[in-house]
C-alpha cells in the first residue's frame, strides 16, 4: 500500500495519546477517590481494587464479541466505537460525584475497550508483510512512551488545575483519536475466504 508509512505514523501517534490519556488517570485513582469522592481512607483500597479491576473484567468478556464483530462489519469501525467510547468514559470521570458512579464509569470503559487490540489489527491489514516486524515494534514503542509521558502530564494537570482536568484532557485526546480514524484510515480490506477443493463424486 502506498500510503501504509503515513498510516503507520498516524496509529503510533493515535497510540501514543491512548497510552498517555489513561496512564494520566489511573495512577492518582486513590486520591481522586479520597479528594474528589470523598472516599474515607479506611475504604479507598476496597473502592479501588473494584473500580481498577471491573473495566478488565468487562473487557475480557466482551473482547471476543468485538473481534468477531471486526471480522464481520470492519476493524475501522471497532476502532471508532473503542474511541468514542473511551472518551465518553473520560469525561463522565470528570463529573463524578460517587465511587458508585465512577465504578458505573468503569463499567462504561470495560465496554469501550479494545483500541489497542484495533490498532494492532489495522496495521497487520494495511502494513506491507516484509515491513509488518518494525512496524509493530515501532507502536509498541509508542505505547510505551505514552505510558511514560502519561503520569507526569497527569500529575502536572492535578497539581495546576485538580485532579478533574485530567478526566477532561483524556477525553479530548479520545475524541481526537476517534476523529482520526473516521477520517484518515481507510477501512483494511477483508481476506477473501478460501475456496474448498471440489470432492470428487463417488459414482455408485
Amino acid at each position: 500500500m502506498k500510503n501504509w508509512k503515513l498510516i503507520l505514523a498516524i496509529l503510533t501517534a493515535n497510540v501514543v495519546l491512548m497510552a498517555a490519556g489513561y496512564t494520566m488517570l489511573i495512577p492518582f485513582l486513590p486520591m481522586y477517590l479520597m479528594n474528589e469522592l470523598g472516599v474515607s481512607a479506611e475504604d479507598v483500597k476496597m473502592w479501588n481494587g473494584a473500580i481498577f479491576s471491573i473495566t478488565f473484567l468487562i473487557g475480557g468478556i466482551m473482547a471476543p464479541i468485538w473481534g468477531k464483530m471486526a471480522d464481520t462489519r470492519g476493524k475501522k469501525m471497532m476502532a471508532v466505537r473503542a474511541g468514542a467510547g473511551l472518551a465518553l468514559s473520560y469525561f463522565l470521570g470528570g463529573i463524578v460525584t460517587t465511587p458508585e458512579q465512577m465504578f458505573g464509569v468503569r463499567v462504561l470503559q470495560g465496554f469501550a475497550a479494545g483500541l489497542w487490540s484495533a490498532c494492532l489489527a489495522i496495521a497487520t491489514s494495511l502494513v506491507p508483510m516484509e515491513k509488518l516486524g518494525v512496524s509493530l515494534g515501532i507502536m509498541q514503542a509508542g505505547l510505551t512512551c505514552g505510558n511514560v509521558i502519561g503520569p507526569l502530564v497527569g500529575g502536572s494537570l492535578a497539581t495546576l488545575f485538580g485532579m478533574r482536568a485530567s478526566f477532561f484532557v483524556a477525553g479530548a485526546l479520545l475524541t481526537i483519536i476517534t476523529l482520526v480514524f473516521m477520517f484518515y484510515i481507510p477501512e483494511p480490506p477483508k481476506a477473501e475466504p478460501k475456496k474448498l477443493a471440489a470432492k470428487p463424486q463417488v459414482q455408485l
